[in-house]
C-alpha cells in the first residue's frame, strides 16, 4: 500500500528543514553546529551545577548539532481510465474520475511533487504530460481529454511503468507512486491476438515487482463483472477505494496518509 507522508524518511545534517538539535558526535560537521543550542546547554549544564552563569565556558558535551528533516523527493503517477466503460454514458463518473486526478495533482503541487499523467482509452496508452512541477498545465490538459473506445489498461500499466524507470534513471532517489483511476476492465491487447485480461495483469505484476507503491481508485459499478480490480488488488497487496465512497478529504489522504503519534 502507498506509504504516506509527503515528509520524510529520516535524519540528515545540512539538509531539509530544520527541525530541532542534538548532542554533537565525534564525526559530525562543524558547519552544522548550533551556536544558539550549545550556549544554552552550557547554561542549563552551569546552573545545575551551581557555577555562575554571568561567563559562559561551553564543554564539549555542551555542542548541539543542527538535525534536518529530510524531504522526500516523489513522482506521482496518475494513469486515467477514459474508454467507454468508465461512463454510465460515458460522462458521470468519467467527471468524477477526471476531477479526482485534477485534485490529487493540486495536493502534489502544494507538495513539492512531481505528476505526470497518463491516460488509456480506445489502443493505446498516452502519456499527456511528462513528469512536471506545474498543476496549470495538468488542469489544462483534463479540461481537452478525449474519451471513449475500449480500454488498454495492459499498456496504460505498461506506460505508468515506463515513465516511473525513466525517472528513476534521471533523478536517482525519486519515490514514485502510482495512481490507477479505473474500472478495471481490460478489452484492448497491446499486441494483435493477444488477451487483454492476462497481459494487465502480467503488466500489473512487474509494476509489483519493481517496488511500485499504488494506489487503486476504483470507478466500477456493481454491474460490471469484467472488472479486474479484485486481482490487482492482490497483486499490488493494496486497497482498493471506491470512487463514489470517497470524500474529498479521503481522496487527498489515499497518497498522503495522516501520520500516527509515536510516543517511546
Amino acid at each position: 500500500m502507498a506509504q504516506g507522508p509527503r515528509a520524510s524518511a529520516g535524519q540528515d545534517i545540512l539538509r531539509g528543514r530544520q527541525t530541532g538539535t542534538r548532542p554533537r558526535r565525534p564525526l559530525d560537521s562543524s558547519l552544522s553546529l548550533d551556536l544558539n543550542a550549545s550556549l544554552s546547554a552550557a547554561a542549563v549544564r552551569q546552573i545545575i551545577a551551581g557555577d555562575p552563569v554571568g561567563r559562559l565556558q561551553p564543554l564539549p558535551e555542551d555542542l548541539q548539532q543542527r538535525v534536518f528533516q529530510k524531504t522526500r523527493h516523489r513522482l506521482v503517477v496518475l494513469a486515467v481510465d477514459l474508454s467507454d466503460s468508465m461512463g454510465d454514458g460515458p460522462s458521470s463518473r468519467m467527471s468524477a474520475a477526471l476531477g479526482t486526478a485534477l485534485a490529487l495533482a493540486r495536493h502534489s503541487y502544494l507538495n513539492r511533487d512531481q505528476v505526470s499523467l497518463i491516460t488509456f482509452r480506445d489502443q493505446t496508452a498516452r502519456v499527456v504530460i511528462p513528469p512536471t512541477g506545474s498543476v496549470a498545465l495538468v488542469r489544462r490538459k483534463l479540461g481537452r481529454l478525449p474519451v471513449g473506445g475500449a480500454t488498454p489498461l495492459a499498456d496504460g500499466l505498461g506506460t505508468a511503468l515506463r515513465v516511473i524507470r525513466q525517472s528513476q534513471g534521471k533523478q536517482p532517489g525519486i519515490e514514485p507512486l502510482l495512481v490507477i483511476i479505473s474500472d478495471g476492465e481490460a478489452t484492448a491487447a497491446m499486441h494483435p491476438g493477444g488477451d487483454p485480461v492476462r497481459e494487465a495483469l502480467e503488466a500489473a505484476k512487474k509494476i509489483h515487482q519493481a517496488d511500485i507503491p499504488v494506489v487503486l481508485i476504483d470507478t466500477s459499478t456493481g454491474a460490471q463483472t469484467a472488472s479486474l480490480m479484485p486481482q490487482l488488488t492482490k497483486i499490488f497487496a493494496t486497497r482498493r477505494h471506491r470512487l463514489h465512497a470517497l470524500t474529498a478529504g479521503q481522496v487527498l489522504e489515499l497518497i498522503d496518509p495522516p501520520q500516527q503519534d509515536q510516543t517511546t
